[in-house]
């Protein structure tokens, strides 16, 4: 089998998310794309340093979040199962964990 390099595994990574967001939501494959790669260049900044963003929150108001991973992990919330296309963060503003569908990332 072929060694994978991390631009495979980001691509796979990508596709996965797409799709995962196409099953939940109905998006079309090629706006799932561009929101998939958003939010992994997103999630990958966020373990770098603070990161502002905006998404659309479940009421259908817009959010500005700045979210950092720091040395921390998101777990799931009181055993909760994961959904796939729900990003975890650390929200710096309001000092706590916070989520997001990826979805509804607003992306330029």
């Amino acid at each position: 089998m072929p060694h994978m390099n991390s631009s495979n595994s980001l691509r796979n990574d990508a596709l996965m998310l797409a799709n995962q967001i196409v099953k939940q939501t109905g998006m079309s494959f090629g706006k799932a794309q561009k929101q998939a790669w958003a939010t992994l260049k997103l999630t990958s900044l966020m373990h770098q340093k603070p990161v502002s963003f905006f998404y659309i929150k479940g009421d259908g108001t817009e959010r500005f979040a700045i979210g950092h991973y720091g040395a921390a992990e998101p777990t799931p919330v009181n055993g909760k199962p994961t959904n796939s296309i729900v990003v975890r963060y650390f929200d710096t503003l309001a000092n706590h964990w916070r989520s997001f569908r990826a979805d509804r990332l607003i992306v330029c």
